[in-house]
């Protein structure tokens, strides 16, 4: 696993093009292909919303971790991949470069939120609720564009399929529109990591 780190202004964010491998990809794609019937509006989940309350999220989604019982979680290829951030590997690379990582080791509850886009539809500018975050890009039927942004920095990472960033949580994000065929979707697979603190009504995988 190649990590890359990197320090814009007052973010710090990693990037990784092998979070994957073959194999995983393949599973975790026909995962979320297969759960795109069972996503839902930005209002049944409750995303974020700007100053006059509409949603910013125009794409469905849905949260993984309800849809495998305690027990079940190591039969979704999707809640597996989310569970690699935990390695040590990874997360004693990202807190050597900065500290703000080490809320990972800290964490105890964890969520996955799968996110699709089709043409014309984005997730403009917000905040997570949590430490940190992690977002997969993948997608499916050819397209240009759907990268990923973080707009006060003026930082644009460029879409690849697979690719993973990790920032944390409280940074303004966003994805970026994509142009492509009717049936071309961009996916976000967001992994949002926490030490509970009692005031999250979302699902989690309880590690």
């Amino acid at each position: 696993m190649q990590i890359t780190c990197h320090r814009e202004q007052n973010l710090s964010y990693a990037v990784i093009d092998d979070y994957l491998t073959d194999e995983e990809y393949k599973g975790v794609l026909a995962e979320a292909k297969d759960l795109e019937r069972l996503s839902v509006s930005a209002e049944i989940i409750d995303s974020a919303r700007d100053e006059n309350n509409n949603y910013k999220k125009t794409g469905n989604g849905l949260f993984v971790n309800p849809l495998y019982p305690p027990g079940h979680q190591k039969t979704s290829s999707v809640l597996c991949m989310g569970q690699k951030i935990f390695s040590s590997e990874l997360y004693e690379a990202l807190e050597k470069f900065d500290v703000v990582f080490s809320k990972i080791h800290e964490s105890n509850h964890d969520s996955i939120l799968i996110n699709y886009y089709y043409p014309g539809q984005v997730y403009t500018a917000h905040k997570d609720i949590c430490d940190v975050s992690t977002v997969t890009l993948l997608g499916w039927g050819g397209f240009t564009g759907g990268g990923f942004y973080f707009p006060d920095q003026n930082v644009k990472i460029e879409f690849k399929q697979g690719r993973t960033i990790i920032f944390p949580s409280s940074t303004n994000h966003a994805s970026e529109l994509h142009v492509g065929g009717e049936e071309s979707c961009r996916i976000s697979i967001a992994h949002f990591i926490w030490n509970d603190c009692g005031d999250w009504n979302g699902e989690y995988w309880k590690r």
